[in-house]
Formats: C-alpha cells, sequence, structure tokens
C-alpha cells in the first residue's frame, strides 16, 4: 500500500501537475487510500492534518530545493509554526508532540516545534522512501486528542461508528417486537409511538393556515 501511495502520486506528478491544489488533491488522495484514514482537508488555515501530523502543501517546485527560500519558510515559519502552536494549547498536548510535514511535490520536510520555535530536518527528494515515511507519520498516530472535532468525527451522527450503533439498536428493537407475546420494550414502544404520532400531528395543525373569516 506505501508503494501504492508513490505511484499514484507520481502519475499525477509527471502528468505533469500544476499548482498547489493538484498537489494536496494528489497527496491527500493517495495518502488516504495507502492508510485508510480520513485527512481533515483545508481546515483552520491548514492544508491537512491528522490527530498530531499537520501538512503544508506548496506549489511544484517552490522550494527551489532550498530550506532559505521565501516559500519553504512561509510553509514551515508561517503556516506549521502557528498552526501547532493553536493546536496544541487547544488540546493540551506539548507541541514537541506534533509532527509537521512540508510538501511541494519534489521535495518533503520533516519539521517539530520545540519551545516556540520551529525545527525543521533535510529536505527530501520526492520518492518512494520518503512517501513511505510520510505514510507512517500518519498510521503511527494514533493517540487523538481530546477536542470536540474529534468526538464529532468518532461518534457524531454521521460517522461510522454512529451509524453502526443505531443499525444495531434498530435491529435489536425490530427482533424483540417480533417475539410473540408481551414484553416491556413492546409497552414501551406502543407508548413511545402513541405519543409521537401525538406531536406529530399538533405539529401539522401548526403548519395549517388558519381559516378566514
Amino acid at each position: 500500500m506505501k508503494q501504492s501511495a508513490y505511484i499514484s502520486i507520481q502519475e499525477k506528478r509527471l502528468q505533469p501537475w500544476k499548482g498547489e491544489e493538484e498537489v494536496r488533491f494528489a497527496w491527500n488522495k493517495a495518502l488516504e487510500d495507502a492508510t485508510g484514514l480520513h485527512l481533515f482537508a483545508e481546515r483552520d488555515h491548514n492544508d491537512a492534518s491528522y490527530n498530531h501530523v499537520i501538512i503544508e502543501y506548496k506549489a511544484p517546485g517552490y522550494f527551489k530545493g532550498k530550506k532559505g527560500s521565501s516559500a519553504f519558510l512561509n510553509a514551515t515559519k508561517e503556516r506549521l509554526l502557528p498552526y501547532i502552536v493553536k493546536k496544541a494549547a487547544e488540546t493540551k498536548i506539548p507541541e514537541s508532540d506534533f509532527i509537521g510535514i512540508a510538501i511541494d511535490g519534489e521535495h518533503i520536510c520533516f519539521a517539530q516545534v520545540i519551545d516556540g520555535d520551529i525545527n525543521t530536518q533535510h529536505l527530501m527528494p520526492f520518492s518512494p522512501e520518503s512517501v513511505e515515511m510520510v505514510v507512517d507519520a500518519l498510521r503511527s498516530d494514533t493517540r487523538k486528542g481530546l477536542t470536540t472535532e474529534n468526538l464529532l468525527a468518532d461518534f457524531g451522527h454521521g460517522s461510522a461508528n454512529a451509524r453502526a450503533f443505531m443499525q444495531q439498536l434498530s435491529d435489536g428493537l425490530s427482533q424483540q417486537l417480533t417475539i410473540s407475546g408481551n414484553n416491556k420494550l413492546k409497552m414501551l414502544f406502543a407508548e413511545w409511538r402513541t405519543l409521537y404520532g401525538q406531536v406529530a400531528d399538533l405539529s401539522i395543525l401548526r403548519q395549517k393556515p388558519s381559516p378566514k373569516n
């Protein structure tokens, strides 16, 4: 699966791709396919994130292969640094626990915030090995912060967990209702249906226009 991520990105890269948006789309799709994870794309001024991994994309070749380039400094000091500091304050998780990744399609760089300053590693050329490192970073990041965003993602009404739970409740209710004879669940369901019917009837009546005199 790691190799497939590289192949998928490389196909887009050789077309060639144009602009930051195409880099971001190709990378995010390949990473999601390789990891089975759902990345949070373009939220709170970051291009992609998952738990403690924050990714900042730039247009192809914008770093010019140099850590001193204005585009690289923008990606790390002006984008990754403030976002990680903000996220650490919100989640009460140390800044150093976050992994920042800057990508311009041609190079990849890992970064870490220590004592309020962002420390960057070497620029790595795009290769199967560097793509594998990004995939591994996402897969190994299993500890989630206790945030509203994470809770909604895992247990909100649109999450897979919530759908599976509601389906189990529905299946259990259906099974109990088909059992012959009376039971407590049937009685409670009958009461709920009666009350719900009354409320629904009232709602319909309120929506009807008043008769004209």
